[in-house]
């Protein structure tokens, strides 16, 4: 159910903001930012128009539109944590800021996107997934990050000092994934303008307005969606493996908009040589997380914590298990183990938080969530542990 609240101009006219439930969040976010920063915008002529940084404006037209308050929630998140834009670049197209000792870039028309999943990913987007990432990732690693974006890891992975094989189809975020590895002097990754699949191919990018603006996939849905640009496509094990020489991959990273399966299938031989893997399903529909799961564990991973970092989507953490159960030199192919983890983040390898249980027995969600639920035993043995 919508509801509207009102803005009052200095004409002491009245602007309508919808509210719904896709947008409450935002809504929240960006009244408490106007409350606090009441010297920084005005309303005037069904227009908000805000200063963003010292003699930085920009204007939005009311009611605002979605990726309208994508930009603003975003811009409160920034303000919260006094980050600013240090000069503009290209003809005032794109910001740069810097934050942690690290710059970012920031574009005119994508301000929400280049945030979330740039400068303020670690801290805010994806705190539990960055958690991960530290945990895998190390100095003279690998890391290959299919679906880069613009960079929120590749730059930090570039920091840590790992060897950084980043893969972006989108042209445009390839260019800010670019100027940010650029603006911080890194060369120490390979960046690949391709889509990751199964096979080598020609394929359309397609607008994903579903997903929230200047999101694409590879796939139509079920109403067409818009093409903007043809992309080249290959198997991981085609566009990675030349890069690797005798390397193993400490993480590899795959988020690439519900096209994962294909992506999955097109590197088994680099799946080999991989101890850690992070991937987003979208949309995160029991039927694809489980197929996910199958296909990892087929290939010897194991399933170690996952997330929920935005709405339909669902984000897993595995690792390359070595304890499974083999025929020959091979995993048998129906079984992998899942970790079961303590509230205070504490495992073993064996005993009450280790278990290998057939895939086959795994039937539904709530099937896999009872399998990793807490017992207050696992929470008492993880504290005699600790202590």
């Amino acid at each position: 159910m919508e509801q509207h609240r009102p803005l009052h101009d200095s004409n002491g006219g009245k602007s309508l903001l919808k509210i719904s439930k896709e947008n409450v969040k935002e809504i929240i976010s960006l009244s408490n930012w106007l409350a606090k920063f009441k010297d920084k915008y005005e309303v005037q002529n069904n227009e908000i128009n805000f200063e963003l940084w010292p003699d930085v404006f920009k204007s939005y037209k009311l009611p605002l539109a979605s990726e309208d308050l994508h930009d603003l929630h975003a811009l409160t998140i920034l303000s919260s944590k006094n980050i600013s834009a240090g000069e503009q670049i290209d003809h005032d197209k794109y910001f740069v800021t810097d934050i942690n000792g690290l710059k970012w870039i920031l574009r005119d028309d994508s301000l929400a996107l280049d945030a979330d999943f740039g400068l303020l990913l670690a801290d805010y987007t994806e705190p539990k997934e960055y958690k991960w990432f530290l945990e895998a990732i190390h100095e003279n690693g690998v890391f290959v990050d299919s679906g880069a974006c613009v960079g929120g890891y590749s730059v930090r992975a570039c920091e840590i000092g790992a060897e950084v094989i980043a893969v972006e189809p989108d042209p445009d975020h390839f260019h800010v994934l670019s100027l940010n590895l650029e603006l911080n002097h890194f060369s120490n990754a390979h960046l690949l303008r391709i889509a990751a699949g199964s096979k080598e191919d020609l394929r359309q990018l397609y607008y994903a307005i579903d997903q929230g603006p200047h999101t694409y996939k590879l796939e139509q849905d079920e109403e067409p969606l818009e093409a903007k640009c043809a992309v080249e496509v290959k198997p991981l094990d085609v566009a990675i493996l030349p890069f690797l020489g005798d390397n193993w991959i400490s993480l590899l990273k795959i988020d690439v908009e519900g096209f994962e399966a294909e992506v999955l299938k097109g590197a088994s031989n680099l799946l080999k040589r991989t101890r850690y893997i992070i991937v987003e399903v979208s949309p995160a529909t029991e039927a694809k997380i489980l197929k996910v799961l199958n296909l990892l564990g087929s290939m010897g991973f194991e399933l170690i914590d996952k997330a929920y970092p935005f709405l339909e989507e669902c984000t897993l953490f595995l690792r390359k298990c070595y304890q499974a159960r083999a025929l020959g030199q091979e995993f048998y192919p129906h079984y992998f183990r899942l970790r079961k983890l303590s509230k205070i983040g504490m495992h073993r390898e064996k005993g009450t938080f280790t278990h290998l249980k057939a895939v086959s027995g795994i039937k539904s969600l709530k099937a896999l969530e009872a399998y990793l639920g807490y017992d207050q035993e696992a929470q008492d043995e993880a504290m005699e542990i600790s202590e």
